[in-house]
């Protein structure tokens, strides 16, 4: 992932590493600062992400190689989150000695171990129903295999986020990712094909046991032919058929709060649980001017990091 950040636009990856006084490794990170928007946007939308946390043989190892971590980005980001990938991630002591603040968020499993029918059976009726109404409908799933493939993808993309009015990071974050991984067996692209065009996708990361919904969307005028529910299921028996055993929908939103991607989410069975993330604020006069900024600046048009 750090080559893959390396080559995506308004990305800058950060890696450390503990070392002790034997020369061996105790702990790791891989950071990457962001920024969503160029220009007079830059200083008010540069944060730094953490997928997954610190990796380290003792908590004192996590808590040195983070510390290092802040050290490196000092002055350079108005926030950090880490976004934890395992619901049994301890609540660490260290996150609250170095001022981080718990943020509840949700997660989604499937196990896929289990057998294909019975993965079947747990979608919901609704779910079940759009799944054959996509191939009732003539909805083909491919699997994206070329950079141009990709860049027909990134379109759908685009649209979904327009109209969810988040931000999309640059297409250069997709073919990256394509190049550095797709060789190595760790992602996979799969596209809803509807009279020779690609109406929806879904990318999936995959690493040893784990396969990870990282995007997917649709365009908007396929949407009554249920591409999302084809592209879900298929990425489900794909991971159960391929040896994985767990499907990961690669975040859920906070609990106590509406969210309608979960509710989808939620149709396809699996096992809801916290993975909470740690958010640290290092301006708190920029993180409430940016707030305000994004939310007056998406009044005025859809949010893009171009």
């Amino acid at each position: 992932m750090f080559e893959v950040y390396k080559k995506t636009k308004n990305y800058r990856p950060i890696s450390i590493f503990g070392i002790n006084d034997e020369r061996k490794v105790t702990s790791s990170l891989l950071g990457v600062i962001r920024k969503e928007r160029g220009g007079v946007f830059k200083t008010f939308t540069s944060w730094s992400l953490i997928i997954g946390g610190p990796l380290f043989i003792k908590p004192n190892d996590g808590n040195i190689v983070l510390k290092g971590y802040e050290r490196k980005i000092s002055g350079d980001v108005i926030y950090t989150e880490i976004r934890t990938l395992d619901p049994k991630f301890p609540d660490l002591q260290f996150f609250k000695d170095l001022s981080f603040d718990v943020n509840e968020h949700l997660n989604i499993f499937i196990d896929l171990t289990k057998p294909p029918e019975q993965l079947w059976s747990d979608l919901s009726k609704k779910r079940r129903n759009g799944v054959r109404r996509a191939e009732r409908k003539g909805l083909n799933v491919i699997e994206i295999e070329s950079l141009s493939g990709v860049k027909e993808m990134y379109k759908v993309l685009k649209d979904t986020y327009s109209r969810a009015n988040v931000p999309l990071s640059n297409i250069s974050l997709f073919t990256s990712a394509f190049k550095v991984l797709h060789p190595k067996g760790m992602i996979k692209i799969f596209g809803a094909i509807y009279k020779d065009e690609i109406i929806g996708c879904i990318i999936l990361l995959t690493y040893k046991n784990r396969v990870i919904d990282w995007y997917a969307g649709s365009l908007r005028d396929y949407l009554s032919l249920c591409p999302n529910d084809l592209l879900t299921w298929y990425a489900i028996k794909w991971g159960s058929e391929n040896g994985f055993k767990v499907f990961d929908f690669g975040g859920a939103g906070k609990p106590n709060e509406p969210y309608g991607v979960r509710e989808f989410k939620k149709q396809f069975g699996g096992v809801m649980l916290r993975c909470d993330r740690y958010r640290k604020i290092y301006s708190r006069t920029k993180m409430k001017v940016a707030t305000i900024g994004l939310r007056i600046y998406k009044k005025i048009k859809p949010v893009s990091m171009g």
